[in-house]
Parts: C-alpha cells; structure tokens; sequence
C-alpha cells in the first residue's frame, strides 16, 4: 500500500504546486508576499517528494500562517496547504492527523462548491487510503465509494486522478478477498 500512497503523494505534489504557481508582479524590485509564498510552496514540495519530512512541514506550517492571513482562513490556497500537510502526515505514519488535515481542507473546498469536487474526490481517496492502512475496511470502503461517485460526477473518468483512484480500488478489493471486483477496477484502469 506504501506504492499507492507515494504515487498519491506525486499527484498531488503536482497538482497542488500547479495551482500555487501563478506568475506574481514584482513591487519595486522586492518579491510580494503571494511570490515568497509560492517560492516556499515549491520548497516544501521538493523536500515532500525527498522524503524530507521535517523541512517540509515546518515549510508548509509557515506557509499555512502567511496564507491564512494573506488569503484568509477559508480559501482554497489554504485548503491545498493543508491537504499536503495531510499527505506528509500519512507519510510519517500519523494516519488520525492525516485525516484531520484532510477533513480541514474537505469543508474548504465544500465551500466553493463544484468548482472543487475534484479536489474533494481526491482528499476522499487519500482518507480511504489512511483507512485502508489503519485496517478499518468498513471507513475505507465508503471514501473509496465517495471519490468514485465524485469523480464520475465531474466526469473526469479518463484523468490520472481517477485511474489512480481505479488502481487503488482494485488494490483494495484485492486485499479485501473481493477478487472479481479488483479485476473490474483493473481493467477499467487500462
């Protein structure tokens, strides 16, 4: 399950740092803070993708503070902080603190409505993985379940968010004894 949850982890490192990376203006030659933001973003994503799990936390911590007060607490920029401290904390083991910072950015994201339900299919499979490596079928199974119905809401049946989700679910069926379905996922996947 380690494999799922490091390639979880590059998708996400990925496309989080492609949300926070917009161009920002320079003010009389000094960096604004929405720039010094960004440039710490892409350094705690670097040291997340090594496996640097201290400098990276302590990087998106700083991060989470200058965001909050930047962007105020209920934004999506907020929300993207706290799924990675999220990911570093499945990382480093910390499944419960995992799932806290991901149910965080979930009613973040609620927020704004449709226009984040792709984020909010993948912070349901990133719980159900937690869960998954807790043993709690019962939970993993229904946020696996969760970011299905999402994603094919959204219809994005042909992204890497939800053929990684494919691959996991056939993952987990295979692991739950429920060999039939794992196969169905696999070959939805391919």
């Amino acid at each position: 399950m380690k494999w799922v949850l490091q390639h979880r982890l590059y998708v996400f490192s990925f496309l989080f740092l492609l949300v926070c990376s917009q161009k920002p203006t320079m003010v009389f030659g000094q960096k604004t803070a929405k720039e010094l933001s960004t440039e710490m973003f892409r350094k705690a994503v670097d040291a997340l993708i090594v496996g640097d799990y201290d400098s990276s936390l302590s990087l998106f911590d700083k991060i989470l503070k200058t965001r909050i007060e930047n962007d105020g607490a209920n934004s999506v920029s907020v929300a993207n902080v706290l799924v990675n401290i999220g990911v570093i904390k499945s990382q480093l083991g910390l499944y419960d603190q995992a799932i806290q910072y991901y149910n965080q950015a979930g009613q973040i994201y609620k927020l704004f409505g449709d226009e984040q339900l792709k984020s909010i299919g993948s912070i349901q499979q990133n719980i159900a993985i937690c869960y998954m490596e807790t043993g709690d079928i019962e939970n993993a199974s229904i946020y696996y379940e969760s970011a299905n119905r999402v994603f094919q809401k959204i219809g994005i049946l042909n992204s890497v968010e939800y053929e990684a989700l494919l691959i996991n679910l056939a993952i987990f069926y295979g692991e739950t004894s429920s060999f039939q379905v794992a196969f169905e996922n696999i070959e939805k996947s391919v």
